[in-house]
């Protein structure tokens, strides 16, 4: 982000010793003497940010697929257009499956008539015996299931249930019995070829009626049709992509983050987004974190979803997004310059101004920002002053930096004079 590279620039401008280069007027101006700055230590708002950037994506996404090839005879709506739940987006060409059909119910007819006939030839005590068996059996798997929901209803007690089940397995062992008593006539091995060819035609019946069922297309969600195969003359293929609809209300940034910045993250983290070419700023929540990371160009990152919490039509999906994602703020924090800390062996220590004397109390850092860190010290005076050690250049080129007490930005603001354009 360009935040981040601005940020670096103001941060190095007041590194103490050395040399120090303003450009302002197109020309280098070197530093002067060493000097320090004196500055009260104020309290505000501080928040640690860890930037990353992603692609704006939706939620939720219903594709629709062709469930045979065929045409279209109608096409309802087109693209950009927005759907409701059960609208019906499309209607394909069934001509040729309600053929099939005719030519699937006459196969069946026919081949139940030669069972018929075949039956019909046979035995008839054989005949009759299959025939009584098999009503018996399915009239005992109806009494198990309607005594299943009375038993479920507690309208018959566990034993009622218990000889329902009892009947039909006495039911099934008699068809099963009749049925290989039918086998074993002259014309068995015709009877069950066309018992399985029945089965088959059947089964075939069923698919065509799914299929015809299918031609009809619904909206399965309200959204926005993203994708519309709008050629109502072409022809399209089993299985192909026909429609898109996304629910482009609910939408989200699908962005990484390194393995070194990952375990600051956690799930419903305050993030601040911004597109590209827009100045607004939406803020989001972190709502998913990969369970596992992967390597992109030699970078262990990890995938996680931002939840964009207010969508307008100014965001749209495969828009590039930078994301600030704000792993710890507070409020009323006590905060200085990173120069303004010295590390000892005994810890870390701030060079402070009191009564006009210099001297070093310990502190503890609390949350580090951009540009200031939190401290944290029961040593600290109402009037101390923090000292700083900087250049004339640096006092007298800083392009409108103030240290905390002089007006300065808070944590995670942004500099005066930072304008974003994309990079």
């Amino acid at each position: 982000m360009k935040k981040k590279i601005i940020i670096g620039l103001l941060i190095l401008a007041l590194a103490g010793g050395g040399y120090f280069y303003y450009q302002s007027t197109n020309q280098p101006v070197e530093a002067a003497t060493p000097t320090t700055v004196l500055a009260p230590i104020t309290t505000g708002h501080i928040e640690k940010t860890i930037f990353s950037d992603g692609l704006v994506a939706t939620k939720n996404t219903n594709n629709l697929y062709a469930a045979y090839a065929s045409t279209f005879s109608v096409i309802n709506f087109k693209e950009g257009d927005i759907v409701k739940e059960g609208d019906v987006i499309a209607l394909l060409d069934t001509s040729d499956l309600e053929k099939s059909l005719k030519s699937a119910e006459y196969s069946l007819q026919n081949d139940q008539k030669s069972l018929n006939d075949l039956l019909n030839q046979s035995n008839s005590t054989t005949v009759a015996n299959y025939d009584k068996a098999l009503n018996a059996y399915n009239q005992a798997k109806k009494d198990l299931d309607n005594n299943q929901a009375l038993y479920d209803s507690g309208i018959i007690t566990q034993e009622a249930l218990t000889n329902s089940q009892t009947a039909l397995e006495n039911a099934y062992v008699s068809y099963v019995t009749a049925k290989e008593n039918l086998k074993n006539t002259d014309n068995s091995e015709a009877i069950a070829s066309l018992e399985t060819k029945i089965e088959i035609d059947q089964l075939e019946i069923d698919n065509i009626l799914e299929d015809i069922e299918a031609a009809t297309i619904y909206a399965p969600v309200n959204g926005t049709l993203v994708t519309v195969y709008d050629d109502i003359n072409k022809s399209f293929n089993n299985g192909e992509l026909l429609f898109a609809i996304e629910d482009l209300q609910n939408l989200t940034v699908e962005a990484s983050v390194s393995e070194y910045d990952i375990n600051s993250i956690g799930l419903g983290q305050t993030v601040k987004i911004e597109l590209l070419g827009d100045d607004k700023v939406y803020d989001g929540q972190v709502s998913y974190i990969a369970p596992k990371a992967s390597n992109e160009g030699g970078e262990i990152i990890v995938p996680i979803t931002i939840d964009i919490n207010e969508v307008d039509q100014n965001i749209k999906v495969n828009f590039t997004a930078n994301i600030e994602i704000v792993v710890a703020s507070k409020d009323n924090a006590m905060m200085v310059p990173y120069e303004s800390l010295i590390t000892t062996q005994k810890g870390t220590m701030l060079l402070i101004s009191r009564n006009g004397e210099e001297m070093t109390i310990p502190v503890e850092k609390g949350i580090v920002s951009d540009m200031f860190v939190e401290i944290i010290s029961d040593e600290i005076m109402e009037d101390d002053q923090i000292v700083i050690n900087a250049t004339t250049a640096q006092m007298t080129n800083t392009n409108g930096l103030r240290l905390p007490g002089m007006g300065g930005m808070n944590g995670g603001q942004r500099p005066a004079g930072m304008q974003k354009n994309g990079n």
